[in-house]
């Protein structure tokens, strides 16, 4: 220390220097840690770019073998479309080549069509011309028509009056006889050489005289009965039916029809009525069997007179009973011992309101009720066949008539009435049947 300065003053003058270059160092060393921080952060951004710089460079080369194959396909491409840009020249030029025929053969068209056009324009004016001819003569004709039309209404409606006057004046009521040939049954166990002969059980004592004339030999005198009409024993059911169909216009009509077979047991009542109903085919496309009774018959004509009325207009009901010991069952029913009962109408008409009525269409849905209504039928034996009916068999065919000003309900009933011989003593060789 020189001689002659203050040791307090120079030790705080050195104290305050060593400060200042410490604080200098301080500041200096913060300085360096800023920026050896900032030297920090720098780094992790060059590392970070670098990843960055790796990973572009991965893509990079993605895209370059990316770039490679489209390329190629590009190429491909290209190469085709060359190809196809080749073959569209070609087809230009053919419709170039086509298109420079196109407005002769386009002025060619329009000619034909004009022609073609003026053809049927001239043939339009024809079938016009025609069309209005036709038109008037349509509208005569439907004038023709109506007249004929209404010709007709007045003609039918005069042939229903004269067909029923016809039908008053022969008899509203008719009795009409039928005589049936011999049987082998008629023989009664003699010889079938006697079959007929006088004397013998299987005498015949009916004859049939004329067409209206039945006569009768018996011990004392002959008698003569005269009828309507008369079938003889060679007249076929057809004959029978002849008579018969008349009335079925009578009941489209309006009117009520009904026919009975009355005779001894074995006289031919139900084969007269019904049939042998053995081979009968009641098809309605088939014609009659020539052994189809009344019923079967009148019901093929009945349904053919519908067929040729407006559609609709006609329905059919059948029903069948049985009269057994003033007894009713009827045939359809599922119960046929239920009873039955006769009730008088407001008309005063007779009717049986309780038994079943099943409707039908044809002549085939008819007589399968009617075969089903004989099964159930009661039946007793007696001497002429082992199933000889002993009861009242009725038919009963119900038509209702719709128009729009007229409405009604008729029936037609066909009924087989029990055989009149007793069952014990057997026919006594008369063989007729009433109608």
């Amino acid at each position: 220390m020189p001689l002659g300065i203050d040791r307090s003053r120079f030790y705080a003058d050195k104290c305050r220097e060593l400060e200042s270059q410490s604080l200098r160092k301080d500041e200096h060393i913060a300085h360096l840690e800023t920026e050896n921080a900032m030297l920090y952060l720098k780094l992790a951004q060059l590392r970070g770019d670098v990843r960055e710089a790796k990973q572009e460079a991965s893509l990079s080369v993605a895209g370059l073998e990316h770039g490679a194959t489209f390329k190629a396909n590009v190429k491909e491409k290209a190469f085709k479309l060359r190809n196809d840009a080749q073959a569209i020249k070609i087809d230009l030029g053919k419709m170039r080549a086509l298109a420079k025929d196109i407005p002769v053969q386009f002025a060619h068209s329009i000619q034909r069509a004009s022609s073609v056009m003026h053809h049927h324009q001239m043939a339009l004016e024809s079938h016009s011309s025609n069309v209005t001819a036709l038109a008037d003569q349509v509208a005569q004709l439907q004038q023709n028509l109506d007249d004929v039309t209404e010709r007709l209404g007045r003609e039918k409606k005069r042939r229903q009056e004269l067909h029923n006057v016809l039908m008053e004046l022969r008899g509203n009521i008719r009795v009409h006889g039928r005589l049936r040939p011999l049987m082998e049954f008629d023989a009664d166990n003699e010889d079938l050489a006697s079959l007929g002969r006088p004397g013998t059980r299987s005498e015949v004592v009916v004859h049939f005289v004329d067409d209206e004339n039945i006569c009768v030999r018996t011990s004392k005198h002959n008698k003569v009965f005269e009828y309507e009409r008369v079938y003889s024993p060679n007249e076929k059911q057809e004959a029978v039916f002849d008579e018969v169909q008349p009335m079925l216009t009578s009941l489209l009509d309006g009117y009520n029809v009904c026919i009975m077979a009355y005779g001894q047991t074995g006289s031919g009542k139900t084969h007269t009525m019904l049939g042998s109903h053995r081979d009968e085919d009641y098809s309605p496309s088939h014609d009659p069997h020539p052994d189809e009774g009344v019923i079967p018959r009148a019901t093929r004509e009945l349904f053919r007179l519908i067929e040729e009325k407006p559609e609709g207009s006609h329905s059919i009901e059948v029903s069948i009973v049985e009269v057994y010991n003033n007894d009713i069952r009827d045939l359809l029913s599922r119960d046929p011992n239920a009873k039955h009962d006769l009730v008088t109408g407001g008309d005063g008409q007779l009717s049986i309101p309780t038994v079943t009525s099943k409707s039908v269409d044809n002549v085939y849905s008819v007589m399968t009720l009617v075969q089903y209504g004989l099964r159930t039928r009661r039946e007793s034996a007696t001497l002429v066949h082992e199933h000889s009916s002993r009861s009242h068999l009725i038919v009963t065919l119900t038509v209702t008539s719709r128009a729009p000003s007229f409405f009604a309900t008729k029936s037609m009933s066909s009924q087989d009435l029990s055989g009149s011989s007793s069952s014990a003593g057997g026919p006594e060789g008369i063989f007729s049947t009433i109608l």
